[in-house]
C-alpha cells in the first residue's frame, strides 16, 4: 500500500509547478507546452492513455493491498481502529488522485473505478480462490494402471 500511495503523491513525470495558459502567439516566444495548472500530473497532460493505465493498475495494487491488510487484521484487538485509519487512507488516496488529474474524463473514470474496486476485489478473489480449488480436483484423464 505504501508504494502505490507514494505513486499518487509523486506521479511519474511529477506535477506541474506553474500554471500555463494556451499559447496565443505563433512567434518564437510562444510556448509549446499544453495548458495546465499547478499541481496537475505532467504525465496526464502529455500522455493521457499512459496516465489512465497508470491510474488503473496503481489503484488495483492499492485497493488489493488494503484488502489484504483488512484480511490479515481479522481477529486483531484493534481491528476497528485500523479499519477506520484504512478508510481515511482510501479517501485521501481518492482525493489526491482526483486532484492531480488534469482531465475531467479521467477523473470521472477514476472515481467510478475507486467506488467499484473495493467492492469487486473481495468478490473476484473469492471466485478465483474457488476456481483454483476446483482445478486441483480436475485431473486430466489417465490410463488405468495395468498389473
Amino acid at each position: 500500500a505504501t508504494a502505490t500511495y507514494q505513486a499518487v503523491l509523486s506521479p511519474p513525470g511529477g506535477v506541474w509547478q506553474d500554471d500555463s495558459l494556451p499559447s496565443q502567439g505563433t512567434g518564437t516566444n510562444a510556448t509549446s507546452t499544453k495548458p495546465h495548472k499547478a499541481g496537475e500530473a505532467v504525465m496526464g497532460t502529455h500522455r493521457k492513455t499512459s496516465y489512465g493505465l497508470f491510474l488503473i493498475f496503481n489503484s488495483i495494487g492499492f485497493f488489493l493491498s488494503t484488502y489484504m491488510i483488512i484480511v490479515l487484521i481479522a481477529g486483531f484487538p484493534l481491528q476497528m481502529e485500523l479499519q477506520v485509519s484504512l478508510f481515511a487512507l482510501l479517501v485521501t488516496y481518492d482525493t489526491s488522485m482526483a486532484a492531480i488529474s488534469p482531465d475531467k474524463d479521467i477523473t470521472l473514470w477514476f472515481t467510478i473505478l475507486s467506488a467499484v474496486l473495493p467492492v469487486l476485489i473481495p468478490i473476484v478473489t473469492k471466485i478465483m480462490r474457488n476456481h483454483c480449488k476446483l482445478q486441483k480436483f480436475r485431473l486430466p484423464c489417465t490410463s488405468p494402471a495395468t498389473d
